[in-house]
């Protein structure tokens, strides 16, 4: 499906295998005039752990998608997260039970605040690009190429049910230092490939937390070596190559972080 150059007021609501194709820089997603249209995605059907609103919405199928810009407006996301859609976090692209290849995508304006924002940009919202299912099923999800920025809290989550992520080539650009939100950048649990990005601005300045470039939840429990290869939980044999000395890193608080959870 060939989609034109300009900027489209609608969200994107996927279930069935095609490749949408735009012209990088000039195909923009926007979402519709109001976002209380916005599709929901109730936590139950999607395997995450909470329930979410997004711009583009892949629910089934294997996608391809190519030089589309995904382009939130935060007053809108706002509106909505403290309205009709009450307690569903803005997400740009959601990805559940399906697999996504996308390539020279872009994911901007995730949130429902500026970063400035003292009162309310350190709600914990606003995802540019998440990957979950509710079963085991051999979904992949990879990006090549592409700039993420204006996320709030981060910007690719990929949860544990998702069989594989690769992210090579891609800009992901926090916010900055900040006291109000500890960004990250790149949230993995399943298998992953994250070589020859871009990672910058991401840093909190309250003692006792950290901001991540790539934050890795429970794939490193008995082997936390990285020295730029990889890092592997022998228990679970999940393997990510973090492949540190080809990203670029930079004002990043910690390139890698990892956590496990109790």
């Amino acid at each position: 499906m060939e989609v034109r150059p300009g900027t489209h007021y609608e969200a994107l609501v996927i279930g069935k295998d095609i490749t949408v194709k735009g012209t990088a820089g000039e195909t923009v997603i926007a979402g519709p005039e109001s976002y209380d249209a916005l599709p929901c995605i109730e936590s139950e059907e999607s395997g995450n752990s909470y329930a979410m609103m997004a711009l583009v919405y892949i629910k089934s199928g294997n996608v391809t998608m190519e030089g589309i810009s995904v382009t939130g407006d935060i007053q809108n996301f706002y509106d909505a997260f403290y309205g009709t859609l009450s307690g569903y976090s803005p997400v740009g692209i959601a990805v559940c039970n399906a697999s996504l290849t996308a390539k020279d995508v872009d994911v901007r304006n995730i949130g429902i605040a500026e970063s400035d924002n003292a009162n309310y940009f350190g709600v914990q919202a606003g995802i540019a690009v998440l990957a979950s299912a509710t079963e085991d099923n051999g979904y992949a999800v990879s990006f090549d190429g592409g700039t993420v920025e204006g996320f709030q809290k981060g910007g690719f989550v990929i949860r544990d049910k998702i069989s594989s992520f690769t992210l090579k080539n891609a800009e992901i650009r926090g916010c900055g230092a900040t006291n109000l939100i500890a960004q990250n950048a790149i949230q993995i649990a399943c298998d992953s490939v994250i070589e020859e990005n871009t990672i910058a601005n991401i840093g909190y300045t309250i003692e006792g937390t950290d901001a991540a470039g790539i934050l890795t939840v429970d794939m490193a429990a008995n082997d936390k070596t990285l020295n730029g290869t990889a890092v592997v939980d022998g228990e679970n044999q999940t393997l990510v190559e973090v492949i540190e000395s080809s990203n670029t890193f930079s004002n990043v608080q910690v390139n890698v972080s990892f956590y496990e959870s109790v």
